[in-house]
This record gives C-alpha cells, structure tokens and sequence, in this order.
C-alpha cells in the first residue's frame, strides 16, 4: 500500500467513526414536537441512508 492510500484509509476510518457517533448522539435526542430542533433531528434522520452512501463513495 502506498502512503498516500493508507492516509485517505485512515481518514475515512476516523470520518466513519465521527458520522456514526454523531447518529448515535442525534437518536438519543428527544426534542419538542414541532421545534426546529425536532425538525432538524427529524431531516438527519430521515437521510442517514444517502449521508452513508455519500460518504462511503467519495
């Protein structure tokens, strides 16, 4: 492996780990119903699939 792929390897790891903590942290949220908060949680949530895959493809 070349230095600069273990590099970007590293980085997606690190970045992967990030996201996925970032979710955890978004499920645990109980916001007020109709709040921007709760809209906000609500637009994460509903788009985690295509957040993955944006992430996992580039």
């Amino acid at each position: 492996m070349t230095d600069y792929f273990q590099c970007e390897l590293l980085k997606w790891y690190f970045l992967m780990a990030a996201v996925e903590d970032f979710m955890h942290w978004r499920d645990a949220q109980h916001q007020e119903k109709g709040s921007r908060m709760d809209e906000a949680v609500t637009y994460l949530r509903n788009r985690k699939d295509t957040i993955m895959t944006y992430l996992k493809d580039s």
